[in-house]
């Protein structure tokens, strides 16, 4: 049995495909050579690069799943941290205590005095 050089390197050209995550390439086999040892291996390979496409696939959708829970539970944090740092006490009816704590920007004055009037209205 003989096998060509060339297909001996498409073999090998789809191995260097795949060592660079390229997995969207493919052998182009003849199914008139049935009893052809190396059409195993040709065949085989695409199997191969078939599978490792589909796990990249699946790879990149629960890395984004992971990526917008990330993203929910920092801003469900980052909300319950503006919720804490402007405590609104009722100390007797119809008055009203806001201790601050740390710095006041332009942003967190703007949040307290929108909580303070919403907790007022």
């Amino acid at each position: 049995m003989s096998i060509s050089k060339e297909r001996i390197e498409r073999v090998v050209d789809l191995m260097a495909k795949a060592a660079c995550k390229e997995y969207h390439h493919r052998i182009d086999v003849s199914v008139d050579a049935v009893d052809d040892p190396f059409l195993h291996v040709e065949v085989g390979m695409n199997v191969v690069m078939e599978d490792l496409e589909k796990a990249e696939t699946d790879r990149r959708s629960h890395v984004a799943e992971i990526e917008r829970k990330n993203r929910e539970i920092a801003d469900r944090a980052a909300m319950a941290l503006r919720e804490l740092s402007t405590p609104i006490i009722s100390v007797w009816d119809g008055v009203l205590t806001l201790p601050i704590i740390g710095m006041v920007d332009t942003v967190r004055g703007a949040e307290m005095m929108e909580q303070l009037l919403a907790r007022v209205a």
